[in-house]
């Protein structure tokens, strides 16, 4: 399902996938579409929508509503931190950065870089939070059920307004009518093994690379 979004953006967009409602402004003139897909598998659903600009995926969401408990605590910040600053040496990505901050009123963890292959000011922001994480009564962990992630590849400052400006709700249940639903457990795309490990180097879910479309069968 495509929505196509014309005019200019004074207020917030709006878009429900599945049993989320999710908003944000760009603070833009500029004409850009929404791509709205959904993957289902035997533990969990992912919903995805993509901010398409210019022929190219700019922003891109995956929400996922797992029928069980995660661990919802972020990857050791050392650790990913040390991935990207071997990245950096290894002249595959530039001026990496790694914070922790809240979006929509919870916690998430955003790493930013530069990559050689966008536009000048573009940067590439990586964010990552759950909507309901909560310590577990009795496990003493931090568990969740429902995830976000985001890639954003636009300027600073639309960037940095994506981010403020998100909102992201749960408003129904997983149900069977979703639009594009896979049943199989794959991908929107069908990725290939090894285009689907470069982009996991660099700390990309399957959720993410499917939908920000970097291995599809096409690409070249």
């Amino acid at each position: 399902m495509s929505i196509l979004m014309s005019q200019a953006l004074a207020s917030p967009v709006e878009v429900e996938s599945g049993p989320y409602k999710i908003s944000f402004d760009l603070k833009t003139t500029s004409q850009f579409s929404l791509n709205n897909s959904s993957i289902r598998e035997n533990e969990s659903s992912s919903y995805m929508i993509r901010v398409i600009s210019d022929n190219r995926t700019t922003a891109a969401f995956a929400i996922t509503g797992y029928k069980q408990p995660q661990y919802a605590a972020f990857d050791c910040q050392k650790t990913s931190w040390l991935l990207m600053k071997a990245l950096a040496e290894a002249g595959k990505i530039q001026d990496p950065t790694m914070t922790d901050r809240q979006i929509d009123g919870r916690d998430a963890q955003v790493q930013t870089y530069r990559s050689g292959v966008l536009e000048e000011e573009s940067i590439v922001t990586l964010a990552k939070f759950w909507l309901d994480a909560e310590i577990n009564d009795t496990c003493g962990l931090l568990m969740g059920m429902n995830k976000v992630e985001l890639r954003i590849e636009m300027d600073r400052d639309a960037s940095q307004s994506l981010l403020d400006t998100l909102k992201v709700s749960i408003t129904g249940s997983f149900n069977d009518s979703a639009q594009n639903v896979l049943t199989n457990g794959s991908l929107v795309q069908e990725l290939d093994s090894r285009c689907q490990e470069k982009w996991a180097e660099l700390g990309y879910s399957d959720s993410i690379i499917g939908a920000m479309g970097y291995c599809e069968e096409s690409a070249d």
